[in-house]
């Protein structure tokens, strides 16, 4: 019932969320995580009014967004389905393991974000 009622009251993500979302599970595995890609929504406006950014149903394994939530956003929440699918187990997490909800969605999103760095030639070329 309650993942019905979360797919009503939301819409599909714009094209560029799903590109960015598809781009940072790619950095996520390049990292070494194991991710199952989750079913990605936005708040339809009435519902995204004085809100957090965004939400990760772990159990649902489901994220929603207000329509203008940033990358940085995305990335915090893909910590928590990373934090739900492993369950925090293997050596990727031996520093973080024992952090908080919050905090270990954090230190997942600067290892996505820092996989994810773009790489651009220097001016001098080399």
């Amino acid at each position: 019932m309650r993942k019905y009622y979360l797919i009503m009251t939301t819409d599909p993500p714009p094209a560029y969320m799903v590109q960015d979302m598809e781009e940072q599970i790619k950095c996520a595995k390049k990292a070494g995580f194991v991710i199952k890609k989750p079913t990605l929504r936005i708040m339809r406006p009435p519902f995204a009014h004085n809100t957090p950014h965004g939400f990760a149903y772990m159990d649902e394994n489901l994220i929603i967004l207000i329509p203008y939530a940033s990358y940085e956003i995305l990335a915090h929440e893909l910590g928590h389905i990373v934090d739900a699918q492993t369950g925090r187990e293997g050596p990727l997490f031996d520093h973080i393991r024992d952090l908080e909800l919050q905090a270990f969605a954090n230190a997942i999103r600067d290892i996505i974000l820092n996989e994810c760095k773009p790489v651009f030639p220097s001016p001098a070329g080399n």
